[in-house]
C-alpha cells in the first residue's frame, strides 16, 4: 500500500498547480451572438487601452460575417479583459471597451451597445 500515499500526493500537487494557473492562461471558445440590426464584418481584439488590434477574429473572407440574429464561435481566446473593435459593412467602426471574457461562453452584440460605443 505505499503507492497510495504517493498517488494522493501526486494528485494534490497536480490540483495545486492547476489552481495556481493565472485566469488569463485559460483558453476558451467564445460564441459571439449578434442581436443588433447591423451585420458585423470584422471583429478585432486588443488588450484594454492599447488599441493594438490583432487579426480579424471572423477571418478574412468576404462572407466571414455575423448577420443580425446570427452567431460566430471564436476559438482559443485567452480569458481576460479586452477592447473590441467591431466593423460594419459600410466601414463604420465601433469600439467596445473593457469586455471580460471568462466563465461566460457567450458575448452578445446589442443595438444599444452599438448606439453607445465610441467610434474609431
Amino acid at each position: 500500500m505505499p503507492q497510495k500515499p504517493a498517488l494522493i500526493v501526486g494528485l494534490a500537487f497536480a490540483s495545486l498547480a492547476f489552481a495556481m494557473m493565472p485566469f488569463g492562461a485559460l483558453a476558451l471558445d467564445l460564441d459571439i451572438a449578434n442581436k443588433s440590426k447591423t451585420t458585423i464584418h470584422h471583429i478585432y481584439l486588443s488588450a484594454v487601452g492599447e488599441k493594438n488590434w490583432g487579426d480579424d477574429q471572423l477571418g478574412d473572407e468576404d462572407d466571414d460575417t455575423i448577420d443580425p440574429g446570427g452567431s460566430y464561435t471564436v476559438s482559443d481566446i485567452e480569458a481576460g479583459k479586452y477592447d473590441l473593435k467591431l466593423v460594419a459593412s459600410d466601414g463604420t467602426a465601433c469600439i467596445v471597451s473593457n469586455v471580460r471574457f471568462g466563465t461566460d461562453k457567450v458575448w452578445t452584440i446589442t443595438e444599444a451597445m452599438l448606439d453607445n460605443c465610441s467610434n474609431n
